[in-house]
């Protein structure tokens, strides 16, 4: 259950990602993480460390996504969220960690997530 609350929304300043939206388009097209990391020019590892929550996308990186897959870029960062969502609650909050320990948590959740 945790590692599904940090992976469904990361914080890029003070939006939140809904990275579900994002997977879910881009495999709805049948586009590959590899042909997005081509599309955004980052490395493959890269982008899929951005679209599993281990990384936090850098702007222009989720605005060239959001335009290859026909998404508005407001509504990825402003999807619709309760803030009573424990998710939520929980990206903000480590989001306000050090970044060496939001790092580890993300190696952690990725690892969780490979079982």
């Amino acid at each position: 259950m945790f590692k599904t609350y940090v992976l469904r929304y990361l914080c890029l300043n003070n939006d939140v990602i809904n990275l579900d939206i994002i997977k879910t388009k881009r495999r709805s097209l049948k586009i590959s993480q590899k042909e997005m990391s081509e599309k955004v020019f980052c490395s493959i590892t890269a982008y899929q460390n951005y679209e599993n929550g281990l990384r936090t996308f850098p702007e222009d990186i989720l605005r060239k996504a959001c335009e290859i897959l026909a998404l508005d870029y407001q509504t990825v960062v402003s999807a619709p969220i309760s803030v009573n969502d424990p998710a939520y609650v929980l990206a903000l909050q480590i989001n306000d960690l050090d970044p060496d320990a939001v790092n580890a948590i993300k190696v952690l959740v990725e690892k969780l997530k490979n079982k």
